[in-house]
């Protein structure tokens, strides 16, 4: 993760709090509290860890205290700000990667500018500059800090891909060994059998030659969507490096499907070994897919279920 800030927004001249340190930075916040009224953006608060670490932003004696808890999985992703014509901060608005608008705050009736939007985004930390407006502390100005991932998702799927091509390369080669053992016996379509009198030797070349073609494309039927979820699903829940290694173990797979190609043709009994390798290979790729779907999935009807007994507490 790379640690962005966004702004400042207002003036930068009243009293600076933040931001709360390097781990604050790099944290995503766990929950806020805000107090303001229809006019005047008083105080925040943050907190991190689980609720174990807060520090406050402005003034907490003023306005009406609202509440905000994230829910399992879910982060800030977005803020907005309002700035009157004076340059003083006066409004706030927030989006959660489950939710658009979970706080709305201040004076929000004037233009509205985006500070930071994206699912990929979290709010970890802020800077407030405070001063007095109408006889009370409040907030003059904000800076956001947010992370953001320091690799593109796309990217990270390189690797499987190249795993995926590999496979699918396995599998023309033995297209390639089939057409031209099918014309050197002239076996005419839609024959699968070499015509009579044809030298046993050559026959039985044949039948490990077309069943060899036959294994390899029915191994990719199932390695092409365990290496495609396995990538996808399980960098979501694993982290970059689960595509990575997916992505080897998959080109591994590709390498040892080779060699059984090669090695069913020459012989058939010594298509166990390579068979076995790239058995064991390809075994991790297709459990990270299940598991990681799986997992997703509960956690979306667990998520569900959370907010629909015990909403979050706004006060």
């Amino acid at each position: 993760m790379v640690v962005h800030t966004a702004g400042p927004f207002g003036k930068t001249t009243g009293t600076e709090t933040g931001p709360s340190g390097p781990s604050g930075q790099t944290t995503p916040v766990y929950q806020f509290e805000v107090w303001a009224d229809a006019d005047y953006i008083y105080g925040i608060k943050l907190w991190w860890n689980g609720g174990s670490t807060s520090v406050l932003y402005g003034d907490n004696g003023h306005g009406t205290k609202t509440t905000i808890q994230m829910g399992s999985g879910e982060w800030v992703c977005a803020a907005f700000v309002c700035v009157d014509p004076q340059n003083y901060f006066r409004g706030i608005g927030f989006d959660s990667n489950l939710n658009t608008g979970i706080y709305s705050g201040g004076y929000t009736a004037g233009a509205i500018t985006t500070a930071f939007e994206s699912n990929n985004y979290k709010w970890t930390d802020m800077i407030a500059y405070t001063g007095t407006l109408g006889g009370n502390i409040v907030i003059w100005g904000i800076e956001f800090y947010y992370t953001a991932p320091s690799f593109s998702p796309l990217q990270e799927l390189a690797l499987p891909a190249l795993g995926i091509m590999a496979h699918t390369m396995v599998v023309a080669k033995s297209f390639m060994k089939v057409g031209k053992l099918r014309g050197e016996l002239k076996v005419i379509a839609p024959s699968c059998e070499p015509p009579a009198g044809t030298d046993p030797l050559k026959v039985d070349l044949w039948h490990r030659t077309f069943r060899a073609q036959e294994n390899c494309k029915e191994s990719l039927l199932v390695y092409f969507p365990s290496i495609l979820v396995a990538s996808v699903f399980g960098g979501e829940v694993f982290g970059k490096w689960a595509s990575r290694t997916v992505g080897i173990l998959s080109l591994a797979g590709a390498f040892f499907r080779y060699k059984y190609l090669t090695a069913y043709i020459e012989d058939a009994s010594k298509r166990g070994t390579p068979f076995h390798y790239g058995t064991m290979a390809m075994k991790p790729v297709f459990y990270v897919a299940v598991v990681s779907c799986g997992y997703l999935v509960g956690k979306q009807v667990v998520d569900s279920l959370k907010k629909r007994l015990a909403p979050a507490k706004r006060e």
